[in-house]
């Protein structure tokens, strides 16, 4: 009899164990944002009375956020993974700026409302982005610094521009899954890729395979040395020498294989 209740116990431990991990996951990014919407809608409904203008601004720019949101979840199935990543990482940035601005004191001129309105237009015509659109080719060659010899093989890393001024407003996860969604398929050099339309993206090099360092890096808001490019533009090639590679700390380094896309 000892033994049979041992193993019911066993049995009923474990039970409690997989509902437990089951249902406790956490909420998927849609989810998430859908709360972060309704979070942001509730903090613009109690500005103070004497904020009548800045309330309706941001009502109307919080209602763009939520349209894009519906665009996105109207086609994100046929949306590539980088295509997805790309607009809801857009649209983070878009609602964390909008929370920033709303906190702003009263009467104050509100830069965080301009720059927040820029974000929503970002967002807005990222999500609006229809599935499969043209992308723009860009080829990354790095100098060496010896002249006669050979660069190393290096990282191309791309964000969109907006995205890694505020990265650190994005959830971790989030951002690591967005680098290594963009990060170039090729290392250096040349190394030839294509980036989304609709949008500037900042571009630099590293040392192979640190993706985890380098959204570290990326989160904290570490400042580095970084190109721009417009993606609508015709495409070209950016050069970078070999001693303007972004070097994370010998500590931070970690090994991420390489994905197909």
């Amino acid at each position: 009899m000892k033994w049979r209740t041992l193993l019911h116990l066993f049995l009923g431990n474990t039970c409690v164990l997989l509902c437990a991990s089951v249902f406790a996951k956490p909420p998927s990014p849609p989810i998430a944002r859908q709360a972060e919407l309704q979070m942001l809608q509730t903090q613009i409904q109690r500005l103070p009375a004497a904020d009548a203008a800045k309330h309706t601004h941001l009502k109307e720019l919080a209602s763009k956020v939520l349209a894009a949101d519906g665009d996105l979840a109207r086609q994100a199935e046929h949306l590539s993974p980088r295509e997805r990543a790309v607009a809801e990482a857009q649209i983070d940035v878009a609602i964390a700026q909008l929370k920033a601005a709303a906190t702003e004191p009263s009467g104050s001129h509100s830069i965080a409302l301009a720059m927040a309105a820029q974000a929503v237009e970002v967002a807005g015509n990222s999500a609006r982005q229809a599935p499969g659109a043209a992308r723009r080719q860009v080829v990354v060659v790095v100098k060496p610094t010896n002249p006669s010899g050979q660069a190393a093989p290096l990282d191309v890393y791309a964000l969109p521009l907006g995205v890694l001024l505020h990265a650190h407003l994005l959830r971790d996860t989030h951002l690591l899954q967005l680098i290594e969604a963009l990060r170039f398929k090729q290392l250096t050099s040349p190394s030839v890729d294509q980036l989304e339309s609709g949008g500037t993206y900042a571009l630099w090099v590293a040392s192979p395979n640190q993706v985890t360092a380098m959204t570290a890096l990326v989160h904290s808001r570490t400042r580095f040395a970084y190109r721009t490019i417009k993606a609508d533009t015709e495409p070209g090639t950016i050069e970078f020498s070999e001693a303007s590679q972004v070097r994370l700390p010998a500590a931070a380094v970690s090994v991420a294989p390489r994905r197909q896309r």
